[in-house]
């Protein structure tokens, strides 16, 4: 976890020996291959329509806001910088570390690399998704989507608390001084260790599904209830626990979840907009349960809503829109999808 850390630090504090940008605001509404430095006084708006494919520091007082697209190799937030993404954020990888560094995500993430360290913070709504994650002494707040294609991985001093959907597609590591506290069932599709505290919601279902082997030598459970549930061992438990366990069940709780992120499935809708972008108009492949569309920007500003009514079409030629991302929602009688489209105008 330690070299893993040190590893993600290195790559991308190397990455950054450009100048310091000396405009106060910066806007971004065309491509923009420019490497950005962003401090007190400085922010730099990417627009709906805008893409940035240049590196980016955000250094104490510096922000960036994103409606558009970032398509880069590094990100890194130091000490007192924020980014607030609104739109979609590709990058090989992306650091928040230190003390007041923060990460807000209402819109679409993907990365290979993803750390949060030393007092940063990460808070997502939406759409995450990355290939490794690791983070130490930090604090991570999931509502949304948080898709790990490898690994995710806590250090020492990291706070991580879900209400959203997790799916690990390797190995969860929980290490010693470390606390993950779910309140939705988290999909692991290798092995699961847990030397640190894992804990629960006060009532309700929380915990894990597991693959693979799982370990434990740390405490789980304590304030909340926990459910653990191993495909190799839904009867016994875990295939090895030298620690503390209270208020765990085994094997009782299903892999729901009610939280929605961007591009999330609930419950019987299920639905693709095409084509992706989209121009005049948009199809809507949508159940015939389906009761109303709505097509909202990536601030949550509403631009249209209409009754299906059979309909499965959204004409856009008669509406004012930038181009950029914006999101589709098609509700039910008790479920709702949304998913991400771009529209190019």
């Amino acid at each position: 976890m330690k070299h893993l850390l040190l590893s993600l630090s290195a790559l991308l504090v190397s990455a950054f020996s450009f100048a310091q940008c000396t405009s106060c605001t910066i806007n971004i509404t065309g491509n923009d291959p420019a490497d950005h430095v962003l401090s007190i006084g400085q922010t730099l708006c990417v627009q709906a329509g805008g893409t940035a494919t240049g590196r980016i520091l955000v250094s104490s007082g510096g922000k960036v806001c994103n409606q558009g697209h970032i398509h880069t190799t590094n990100i890194l937030v130091t000490a007192g910088g924020e980014l607030d993404n609104y739109g979609m954020i590709m990058a090989d990888s992306l650091l928040v570390s230190g003390a007041s560094a923060v990460l807000h995500n209402s819109g679409s993430i993907t990365d290979d690399r993803l750390a949060v360290t030393s007092g940063g913070a990460l808070d997502n709504t939406g759409d995450i998704t990355f290939n490794i994650f690791g983070d130490s002494t930090c604090t991570v707040t999931n509502q949304g989507s948080f898709t790990a294609n490898q690994d995710l991985a806590q250090g020492y001093g990291a706070s991580f608390n879900n209400t959203g959907r997790i799916s690990v597609g390797r190995d969860f590591y929980n290490s010693a001084g470390a606390t993950f506290t779910t309140s939705c069932m988290v999909s692991i599709q290798r092995d699961w260790y847990n030397t640190g505290t894992i804990d629960g919601p006060g009532s309700g279902c929380g915990g894990f599904n597991i693959t693979g082997q799982s370990l434990n030598t740390g405490t789980i459970g304590g304030s909340g209830h926990v459910d653990i549930c191993d495909a190799g061992h839904p009867v016994l438990g875990l295939d090895g626990n030298t620690g503390t366990t209270t208020g765990v069940t085994f094997c009782q709780c299903s892999s729901a979840c009610t939280a929605l992120g961007i591009g999330e499935v609930p419950e019987n809708i299920s639905f693709d907009p095409y084509p992706n972008p989209a121009t005049n108009s948009l199809h809507l492949s949508i159940p015939d349960g389906a009761i109303s569309v709505t097509l909202t920007d990536m601030i949550g500003q509403s631009i249209l809503s209409q009754s299906v009514n059979g309909r499965k079409q959204i004409d856009l030629s008669t509406t004012a829109l930038s181009t950029g991302m914006y999101v589709v929602t098609v509700q039910g009688t008790s479920s709702r999808a949304s998913r991400l489209v771009e529209i190019q105008h």
